[in-house]
């Protein structure tokens, strides 16, 4: 009789992302110079359906913290829900003078509320079009 088919699963699914030099189910860990084991048949085949996943060369960069609530409510307060540039009240964000790409805090001196059409317009121009060109007409 074989086992349900989701623990059968999860078991090649943990084989497969299982490393040399990471924990073992057990609490236990392979010396580093021990060369891994080939993954077993059901492991290849669900590695095959999984999404392939790119591993980078170098660590990302931490990610740039986000604009806290209370400040985020601060600065609409401040432009009275409407963009400050046009005044238009549709699609507002919120937006870093100096963007956070440049080293841009997030402080209420430096952030604003514009709607998406300005928000894009100022940040084409402080990076380029070529850099903001990807993300035109989605929104940052």
């Amino acid at each position: 009789a074989n086992p349900p088919v989701a623990p059968r699963v999860e078991s090649a699914a943990q084989e497969v992302t299982h490393q040399v030099g990471a924990p073992c189910q057990a609490g236990a860990t392979h010396p580093q110079n021990t060369p891994p084991m080939p993954p077993s048949p059901a492991a290849k085949q669900v590695e095959s359906k999984l999404p392939h996943r790119h591993v980078p060369s170098q660590p990302n960069p931490p990610a740039a913290p986000r604009v806290n609530a209370p400040l985020k409510r601060l600065i609409w307060q401040k432009a009275r829900n409407k963009c400050e540039n046009c005044h238009s009240r549709y699609a507002l964000e919120i937006d870093h003078r100096i963007p956070r790409a440049l080293g841009g805090p997030n402080t209420p001196e430096n952030l604003r509320l514009l709607c998406r059409s300005c928000n894009q317009r100022a940040a084409i121009q402080a990076l380029g079009l070529r850099k903001m060109e990807p993300h035109l007409g989605k929104g940052l």
